[in-house]
């Protein structure tokens, strides 16, 4: 009967207001009951009566209060909840529920960057913001560029005029340093004109696929974190089968980073799989299965039976 628990104490708490055991037992209480502001609240409390750090904890619970403003839609709620947490800490959590407030808001870009940011803060979680980060390419691809503003700043209010609306005498009104940023008419500013014949943006312009955008990312992201094999598995299942070329790069570059990790050895075997290469299918495979591989010890062991020699 957890609520009737929860008013128990309650109850405590306002008859003996520094009551340790109470604040502990209703932290944990309001947390299961998943009303973590007021978890956060009483961890705070619960850090000063006992002169400890509870901030990285605060900061984790005020994150999932977001998350729950989410869930019901009350974006408002959620950026506020979020920029409490902003100021305890920033973690892979935090950017992540900030990528889902972006997203929210239609905010492609920033759900983008934010992504990015969690999987430099943790890169182990690349399975499970994939399909975010797709998401978030494929919402930049489909709209005029997307917003550039994050979310949860405050300080970058003003939005970009359409250029024909633009008053040049409105640019007096502006700082120096911000008159460069602000589109002009033709009337304000004299340009240059091109020669005929010279374009000033090549037609067609290349445009790349979702998979090669979200490649581009995590290559990224690796470059600050150093090699990650979360990162180069998944690169390995986003790299298209008819790249024979690019499947043949990454397997080389697993065997070499990544020598004793089954989970690469697994990678690179399916890639040499979905080629026609014979001998190239015959290697990887023997990694696992030769009489030094990978799972030697599978084979003759207590996997295989005695009486048939099946395995």
């Amino acid at each position: 009967m957890p609520r009737r628990a929860t008013k128990a104490m309650e109850q405590v708490l306002l008859e003996e207001p520094s009551h340790e055991n109470a604040l502990r037992v209703l932290a944990a209480l309001y947390e299961e009951q998943a009303r973590f502001n007021e978890a956060a609240t009483l961890q705070h409390r619960l850090g000063k009566k006992r002169e400890e750090d509870t901030s990285y904890r605060e900061h984790h619970l005020l994150v999932a209060a977001a998350q729950s403003a989410l869930g019901r839609e009350d974006l408002d709620s959620a950026k506020q909840q979020l920029k409490a947490a902003q100021k305890l800490h920033e973690s892979a959590h935090f950017f992540t529920a900030a990528a889902e407030l972006a997203a929210a808001r239609g905010n492609h870009r920033g759900a983008k960057e934010r992504l990015k940011q969690a999987l430099v803060a943790d890169p182990a979680l690349v399975p499970h913001l994939l399909p975010g980060l797709i998401a978030a390419e494929e919402g930049i691809a489909k709209s005029a560029g997307g917003t550039k503003r994050d979310e949860l700043d405050e300080d970058e209010t003003r939005k970009s005029k359409p250029m024909a609306a633009v008053d040049p005498d409105a640019l007096e009104a502006l700082p120096s340093g911000e008159q460069a940023l602000v589109p002009v008419t033709s009337t304000s500013v004299r340009v240059a004109t091109p020669p005929q014949g010279v374009a000033l943006v090549p037609e067609p312009r290349p445009t790349s696929s979702i998979s090669d955008r979200v490649l581009a990312v995590l290559a990224e992201v690796e470059g600050e974190t150093g090699p990650r094999l979360e990162i180069d598995l998944i690169r390995a299942q986003l790299v298209p089968p008819t790249d024979a070329a690019s499947q043949a790069e990454l397997a080389k570059e697993l065997t070499l980073r990544f020598p004793e990790a089954i989970a690469a050895r697994v990678a690179t075997a399916r890639m040499a799989i979905a080629g026609v290469d014979q001998a190239a299918i015959k290697s990887a495979l023997e990694v696992f299965v030769a009489d030094q591989g990978a799972l030697a010890w599978a084979m003759r062991g207590r996997w295989q039976c005695e009486h048939c020699g099946n395995r």
